[in-house]
């Protein structure tokens, strides 16, 4: 016998062992433990034993004639066979390879220590690899696989072999290799050309060059977005037919159709489509080229014309309908309605403390924000809505149709429900509402213009009811909205005219009981109405930008009265008095220097001036707020937060803002003397205050048993009219030279 048929006998045996080893082939221990169990089962079924020695030598000639790869391991990877393929294409003799690893013998540099680590760490865990293996034949050359390797498995799921079939796919390489010069050669003609170049094969696009990926709006990097679409993505949905008749027509002539960029816009190209044949593939090659120069001036033209009518008739920073747009809107909805029987509602959106942004955060944030509250209004409508923006923060929608008001409030809940969520505008978080107000066609609003006056009379309503609330209009609204205009009219004259009065309310040291100083309250001297509270003037005051010039006045007023007190009832400390700050006030960008200029004027010292300001002031713009009060702050002034309790209350920023007292609203003062909740809430402030290191005061006291409450709590002062009412600066001078202690 010869050399080779002794060694075609070993790998035969050698395979046999693994795929169903022949009676009498010398075993692994575990295999032939489990070969045994076997044939004590099968003694009975000669029959079936002499199949299954069949078909073993089958198997086993088998993998000596097949053409791919065969190599045998064991569970530690060292080569029990090779087929006769292996030593065909590595160049190892079968006795060179048994014994060793397949990496020992055949490792290339193209795969690093991970990727093998990785190959085992998956068949030791008992599943099948699959991939790309690159080897080097015993004469240094490559040698590229498609491999599979399985593992072989016991009945416990040990791995006792593994079997590696590897298909020699070096000829594939090749021409794959081939086939991607001849398109790289391709790629650099359709570079080259001025043209974007599109290449297609099924319909499909497979390559495209630079010059039409930036035609398109597509980055030099985003070919991947592009190649495996359809060509016809690229050209407007209505020209589709028009490309297919041109390719129907074997490109004939050039085509010419609009173009669709990246973003969706369009643009006109011209296609010219041919057929070529590259490497036995059919492709179409398509060169494409931009014609905008064409059709620019024509274009530009009805440009201007469009842009000039959207510009008389919408708003330029929204982009809404303006106010002109809105009442032609309107009217025709009322026409379309009439013949129904159904309503048409309008609503108009007045924003509340917007002007505080603008003043505060400047005009550049302002305008930001009402791009994102018309994105949230817009957002908030049905189909059929259309909203408008009137100018400065007042927004319009008109609604059809509508049953009923209940319908037009609905909408008007969902609007102020989103307008509701916070804002960021740059590095700014704004909070804001919408005071709205609703009209209804049925009412005698027989035209638009009358409808949206209504409609602003209701919105009147609602901001003097609070804000953030909807109201719908009914005829005593008008009536009231006559009095505001004429209320407004008189306010602007009563400064020239000297009619605005302080009084004063005493500020009593709970632990001394004696006046340390006063709150300044504005009052106001009618000619018609007599004297009147701030409640009545001071909301229109602020909607009209009005209480800015009547702030001023309070601010020195109070400053100069103080100080002649101090000078006439001289003290130790000396009196002190306590002004409020309105929103419109403390959103002023020159605050600071006006109360510099008041102090100096007065000749009042800062540390013995007080500045209240409302928890919701300070959180409408927390940021601005913090670096407005630090530098007020420097000036040596006190600062209070008045109300506290009633607004946010909000324990996250209280320690940032450089306040020095707190007030406690009087509505938890008022239940002191009574066991109860917020009794517990005035220990509670009066605590924190301390450890804040601020002081407390407590206004509302009306009882002696109240006062005794705030002393035992440890509060710092109190007012209210347990003490004194607020009183005109007279009768203050006569309380002072009285000396009264409580």
């Amino acid at each position: 016998m010869s050399a080779t048929d002794d060694a075609t006998r070993t790998r035969s045996q050698a395979a046999a062992q693994v795929t169903g080893p022949a009676p009498g082939a010398e075993l692994d221990p575990a295999i032939a433990a489990t070969l045994e169990e076997l044939r004590s089962r099968l003694a009975a079924l000669e029959a079936q034993a002499e199949l299954a020695t069949w078909r073993s030598e089958l198997a086993a000639a088998a993998l000596e004639n097949v053409g791919d790869v065969i190599e045998i391991t064991d569970a530690d990877g060292l080569l029990q066979y090779v087929n006769p393929a292996f030593e065909r294409l590595t160049g190892y003799a079968w006795e060179e390879a048994i014994g060793r690893t397949p990496a020992s013998l055949l490792r290339s540099d193209q795969h690093d220590e991970a990727f093998f680590d990785a190959l085992w760490a998956q068949l030791a865990a008992g599943r099948m690899w699959r991939g790309r293996l690159v080897s080097r034949a015993k004469t240094g050359e490559l040698l590229h696989f498609e491999s599979t390797v399985s593992p072989i498995l016991d009945e416990d799921g040990r791995v006792l072999h593994m079997v590696a079939i590897k298909r020699d796919i070096g000829e594939l390489m090749r021409a794959e290799a081939a086939l991607r010069e001849s398109e790289e050669r391709f790629r650099r003609l359709a570079e080259a050309s001025f043209e974007g170049v599109a290449i297609h094969e099924r319909g499909r696009m497979v390559d495209v060059n630079s010059r039409l990926l930036a035609m398109f709006g597509y980055e030099a990097d985003d070919v991947a977005l592009v190649v495996g679409r359809r060509g016809m993505d690229l050209v407007a949905p209505e020209h589709h037919e028009r490309v297919r008749e041109h390719e129907r027509r074997d490109g004939v002539g050039p085509v010419e159709v609009d173009g669709l960029r990246r973003d969706g816009s369009r643009f006109p190209i011209e296609i010219c489509t041919r057929d070529v044949a590259i490497d036995g593939r059919r492709l179409r090659v398509t060169a494409v080229r931009d014609v905008s120069d064409r059709r620019r001036t024509e274009a530009e033209l009805k440009e201007a014309e469009a842009k000039l009518r959207h510009e008389a008739a919408h708003h330029a920073l929204t982009g809404l309908p303006n106010r002109g747009r809105f009442l032609e809107q309107v009217r025709a909805a009322i026409a379309r309605q009439q013949t129904s029987g159904q309503l048409v509602a309008v609503l108009l959106l007045d924003l509340d403390r917007f002007k505080i942004v603008n003043e505060s955060l400047g005009h550049a944030v302002g305008d930001k924000l009402l791009v994102d509250i018309t994105r949230r209004i817009v957002g908030a409508l049905g189909p059929r809505d259309m909203a408008a923006h009137l100018g400065g923060d007042e927004f319009a929608v008109v609604v059809e149709p509508v049953e009923d008001a209940s319908d037009a409030q609905a909408i008007a809940e969902r609007l102020q429900g989103d307008l509701a969520v916070p804002f960021t505008v740059g590095a700014h978080e704004v909070f804001t509402s919408a005071s709205i107000g609703i009209a209804l066609t049925g009412a005698g609003h027989d035209t638009a213009e009358t409808l949206l006056r209504d409609a602003e009379a209701a919105m009147y309503r609602a901001k003097a009811m609070g804000k953030a609330r909807h109201v719908v209009f009914d005829t005593t609204m008008h009536l009231r909205a006559v009095e505001l205009l004429q209320l407004e009219s008189d306010l602007r004259r009563a400064l020239e005219r000297g009619e605005f009065r302080l009084h004063y309310q005493p500020i009593v040291a709970l632990d001394e009981g004696n006046i340390v100083g006063f709150e300044a309250l504005l009052r106001w001297e009618h000619p018609e109405r007599g004297l009147m509270a701030p409640g009545a003037f001071i909301p229109v005051a602020e909607e009209t930008g009005l209480m800015v010039p009547i702030g001023q006045w309070v601010m020195r007023e109070a400053c100069r009265q103080v100080r002649e007190w101090q000078e006439t009832f001289p003290s130790d400390p000396p009196l002190m008095i306590s002004v409020n700050l309105s929103g419109r006030q403390f959103a002023q960008q020159d605050l600071v220097q006006q109360i510099t200029a008041t102090l100096g004027e007065t000749r009042l010292e800062a540390r013995h001036l007080k500045l209240e300001m409302t928890e919701s002031i300070i959180m409408d713009n927390a940021e601005f707020a913090t670096a407005l009060l630090s530098e007020l702050r420097s000036l040596d002034l006190q600062l209070f937060m008045d109300d506290f309790g009633t607004g946010y209350s909000s324990l996250s920023y209280l320690h940032r803002f450089p306040t020095d007292s707190l007030k406690i609203d009087r509505s938890f003062v008022s239940t002191l003397g009574t066991p109860g909740r917020r009794s517990e809430i005035v220990r509670t402030i009066v605590h924190l205050a301390r450890n804040l290191g601020m002081s407390v005061v407590a206004e509302g006291v009306e009882t002696a048993a109240q006062l005794d409450d705030l002393r035992l709590m440890g509060c710092d002062y109190g007012q209210g009219y347990f003490f004194s009412r607020p009183i005109p600066s007279a009768q203050a001078a006569d309380l002072l030279g009285e000396r009264p202690r409580w």
